[in-house]
């Protein structure tokens, strides 16, 4: 992205790897943050409010291609990476107490205690996993989303804007299946 949208500066992969590595280092750095705000506050609402930083990020960077700035637009991807740490460490604690709450529902509902606590420790590694795996394809479907953006328009900006619109799609989500006021809502997720 860096040569592409600045290439006078980086004028070679060499060159553009001295910032890049930042991104992927401060996403994994800040990810156990979004791990203590999630039991601190609640996953959900610290995912919600991440969907609104991560949108906030895209758009800086929006701006920022558009400006050709390369400062704002190192701050648009740096929170960017920054808020994907923190919303990866919040999901992840998430799952599990999505699968406590349930549990405890099925216990409720005449299931044996440590039966229904061991199936959600189960479920719970499972979904672990197949979040992973979704996320290792998110990677990849980021990469494809510039590609055509740029192959279409010569622009990463249509990529940005359907980014923007994803994180404006999983604001919704999360506010309709997990923080909404409903009876049927799992408390303490």
């Amino acid at each position: 992205m860096l040569q592409v949208q600045f290439a006078d500066i980086f004028s070679t992969p060499v060159k553009a790897s001295y910032l890049t590595f930042l991104g992927p280092l401060i996403g994994s750095l800040i990810r156990p943050v979004g791990g203590q705000l999630a039991d601190r506050l609640g996953g959900a609402r610290v995912s919600f409010v991440n969907f609104f930083a991560m949108a906030l990020g895209a758009s800086v960077v929006l701006v920022a291609s558009l400006m050709q700035s390369l400062p704002l637009y190192l701050v648009g991807f740096i929170m960017l990476f920054a808020f994907s740490g923190i919303g990866n460490g919040s999901v992840y604690k998430m799952i599990p107490a999505i699968f406590r709450a349930k549990s405890g529902t099925e216990i409720i509902n005449g299931a044996q205690p440590a039966v229904s606590m061991a199936t959600s420790q189960r479920l719970a590694g499972a979904l672990i996993g197949i979040a992973g795996a979704i996320g290792c394809f998110g990677g990849v479907l980021v990469n494809l989303a510039f590609r055509q953006s740029f192959i279409a328009t010569k622009t990463a900006d249509p990529a940005y804007i359907a980014f923007i619109a994803f994180y404006a799609i999983c604001v919704a989500v999360t506010w309709y299946v997990y923080l909404r006021p409903s009876p049927s809502r799992l408390e303490g997720v």
